[in-house]
């Protein structure tokens, strides 16, 4: 495998990695105990944010790895989709929901 290609999965794992282990209650709970909420916050933003800008970089230098020749008409698809998207995105941000960072509240 490429090492760029192993950097992009090893940030990517970790991105997701990073939200998932922080978010879980048993991991939650006690760093909020020791660090505050609002220190949680900005713990938790800062180990995602760093995941994520690695991800970007490391996608970056990945190389590309065309896997078809996509026709023409397959370029209106995200334009179709967009608003769809872009709706849940709405409802998402929206919505509150107990996973969320102090949703449990």
């Amino acid at each position: 495998m490429d090492a760029a290609l192993l950097e992009l999965v090893l940030a990517t794992a970790t991105f997701i990695l990073g939200h998932l282990i922080l978010s879980s209650l048993h991991v939650r709970r006690p760093l909020i105990a020791r660090l505050g909420d609002n220190g949680f916050r900005g713990a938790y933003s800062l180990v995602v944010t760093a995941a994520f800008a690695w991800m970007v970089f490391a996608y970056a230098r990945a190389p590309i790895v065309p896997l078809w020749d996509a026709a023409g008409w397959t370029r209106w698809i995200p334009v179709l989709v967009m608003p769809v998207s872009l709706l849940l995105l709405v409802c998402a941000f929206t919505t509150r929901h107990v996973t969320a960072v102090g949703g449990e509240n």
